[in-house]
């Protein structure tokens, strides 16, 4: 993928997400991991992540809460999109 000119380039590996606005090109490559991608187009912020597995299989306090992991990484993109002021919902 070329970079895009004028934004500022984010490569994820795995466990690693992402949340901005849109002056940021975010891009993985995915061999047996998932990517989750969220945008919202009033706000024009969203994200990305890269995770390993579905979940931890067990709860997890929030301060704790990892990318590796898909319920995990999509409670934190949401946690900071709503700290950006977007309402998920």
């Amino acid at each position: 993928m070329a970079r895009l000119k004028d934004l500022l380039d984010i490569f994820l590996q795995p466990g690693e997400l992402f949340v901005a606005d849109a002056g940021f090109q975010i891009r993985t490559i995915l061999g047996s991991c998932v990517s989750i991608t969220l945008w919202h187009p009033e706000s024009c912020l969203g994200g990305m992540s890269h995770f390993l597995l579905p979940t931890r299989g067990h709860a997890v306090k929030r301060n704790e809460l990892d990318g590796r992991y898909g319920d995990e990484a999509l409670q934190l993109m949401i946690d900071d999109l709503r700290a950006r002021g977007v309402n998920p919902e």
